[in-house]
């Protein structure tokens, strides 16, 4: 599983309860774990690791995780019918806008289902790969509003908190796969 971090915007946090939890439940479908964290100091290491690196390792990654960003368009490298789980923060609202039904000032464009949303940057990434795209929706309930952020989209959004029983669930389907294949 490759796992992928960020510093400023979209930081996972808990980073070490997440791999506790993948490596956790990796295990329990009887397949050996082993998490890679690429970013992990930001981009600086990222622009330190050659381009082939890059490409390597999601070529070796039969699950990527990773927030919602460019550096998921590393889809592009993976094996066919791998997959992808774009963690996606909420949309930022606008509380000048609360007589609308949503007050969002955005949209985001995640559809939790598999290959959902081949129209967004990320899932047509996946589409042309033939790569399982499931996009997760994160900071469920929490909401920033255009004044808190540096610029007001859901990409400055500082700091994604995942919902380890959801991730849980997002992960049963592509684990079980991976298990059925290496028991064939």
């Amino acid at each position: 599983l490759l796992l992928i971090q960020r510093v400023k915007s979209r930081r996972l946090e808990d980073l070490d309860g997440l791999v506790k939890i993948l490596e956790e439940e990796i295990l329990g479908y009887n397949l050996l774990p082993r998490v890679a964290i690429v970013a992990e100091n930001g981009t600086s290491s990222w622009q330190q690791l050659p381009a082939m690196d890059q490409i390597a390792l999601a070529r070796q990654a039969d699950i990527m995780v990773g927030p919602s960003g460019n550096e998921l368009g590393l889809a592009a490298f993976m094996r066919e019918s791998t997959w992808l789980v774009e963690l996606m923060p909420q949309a930022v609202k606008d509380p000048l806008k609360r007589w609308s039904p949503t007050g969002r000032y955005e949209v985001t464009n995640c559809m939790e289902r598999i290959n959902g949303n081949p129209g967004s940057l990320v899932g047509h990434v996946a589409l042309r790969a033939q790569v399982y795209h499931l996009c997760m929706n994160v900071n469920r309930g929490r909401f920033f509003e255009v004044q808190e952020l540096q610029h007001p989209h859901w990409r400055a959004t500082p700091s994604l908190y995942i919902d380890f029983r959801a991730l849980r669930e997002v992960l049963a389907l592509p684990l079980s796969v991976i298990q059925e294949d290496w028991k064939a």
